[in-house]
């Protein structure tokens, strides 16, 4: 890996007016298809062979007493139709009996010496609505979404039926015992709207004539649910 010394007054080859910038920088001496930097491309990766290697680490901290910090803030605007993902994160394997693949994981922690005094979690998904008073008549709304994907024409023979464990999204409460037993709430839901019969939160419906399966330590149970 080399590294890059900015001086006073050097740039890159770049058109860029500002100084200490560089275009398409090429890490690790790998070629790469990204716009500002990177290393590896789909037929030519980045490769390791050390176990437990980290091919990208950033380690960060903030002393500010107020204010929000971020570790890595990106802001991807779209201008044109087309569609646009912020980050894509991708796992892939082709080895047999892989151990395990995640395809992202995030993780909040609290230090042994933290006090909270507002939100704590690993993850926040959030669809923010413009001010904007429109109706929408298209579209798909979600604040998130989990999903398994079957790939090509030949997933129809695909079968996950015979693994015992598999559902479209998993709730875990993991750790010390004595600390999961004093967790008491599988869902929080906040801000529902409640009262007439239509709204989210409803005793008009108290009956049911199909279950939604799911399973709860590996036992099966069923969410009551009835056609309107």
């Amino acid at each position: 890996m080399g590294y890059i010394k900015a001086k006073p007054g050097w740039r890159g080859s770049t058109s860029d007016s500002k100084g200490n910038v560089v275009n398409n920088l090429t890490l690790g001496q790998q070629s790469h298809d990204g716009a500002l930097f990177g290393s590896g491309t789909s037929a030519a990766n980045k490769t390791s062979s050390t176990a437990s290697k980290k091919m990208a680490s950033f380690y960060t901290s903030n002393s500010a007493s107020s204010g929000t910090s971020v570790g890595l803030y990106w802001k991807h605007t779209l201008t044109g139709a087309a569609s646009g993902v912020v980050a894509r994160f991708y796992g892939y394997s082709n080895v047999a009996s892989t151990a395990t693949l995640v395809g992202a994981q995030i993780t909040g922690e609290i230090g042994a010496t933290a006090t909270i005094t507002g939100l704590i979690t690993g993850c926040r998904s959030q669809l923010s609505m413009p001010d904007d008073g429109a109706s929408y008549a298209s579209g798909t709304f979600a604040g998130g979404q989990s999903e398994i994907y079957f790939n090509g024409d030949n997933s129809s023979t695909t079968d996950i039926s015979a693994a015992a464990r598999h559902s479209i999204h998993r709730f875990i409460l993991d750790g010390d015992t004595t600390a999961r037993a004093k967790t008491k709430f599988a869902f929080e839901f906040v801000n529902l709207p409640s009262g007439s019969a239509e709204e989210m939160v409803s005793t008009k419906y108290l009956t049911a004539s199909h279950g939604l399966q799911v399973m709860i330590d590996g036992a099966r149970y069923y969410m009551l649910m009835d056609a309107v």
